[in-house]
């Protein structure tokens, strides 16, 4: 068989036109499983985003419960939707130091080496 290989004849193009070695789904996959990992070894990050979701999910509904339709029914209505919206903040002050760390792990690691696109 490595006679076979060796002998056989060779394409007149040998060079690969492709910037990365990997495709585009094989590399989205490795990034995402690795940033699952490294969720799962930072229990308290996790925690934190579950306690902040879970709380502000159960104290709206509970909080607005049997809501009419009156004129201050509907305004209690809005404060509850503005109440929902105001989840944003706190969960980007949680994400932004995880993400700034994701983002120097690659420059530092792989973006000079071109591992991913």
């Amino acid at each position: 068989m490595i006679t076979e290989r060796r002998n056989a004849p060779t394409n007149s193009k040998t060079d690969d036109d492709r910037e990365f070695a990997m495709p585009l789904g094989t590399q989205v996959y490795a990034v995402v499983k690795r940033s699952f990992v490294s969720y799962w070894r930072t229990p308290d990050y996790m925690i934190g985003k579950f306690v902040l979701h879970i709380f502000t999910g159960l104290f709206n509904p509970f909080t607005f419960y049997h809501v009419g339709n009156s004129q201050i029914d509907i305004q209690s209505r809005l404060f509850s939707v503005f109440m929902t919206l105001t989840i944003s903040p706190p969960l980007i002050q949680q994400l932004q130091p995880k993400f700034l760390n994701f983002r120097n792990i690659y420059q530092s690691r792989e973006a000079n080496s071109k591992i991913y696109s």
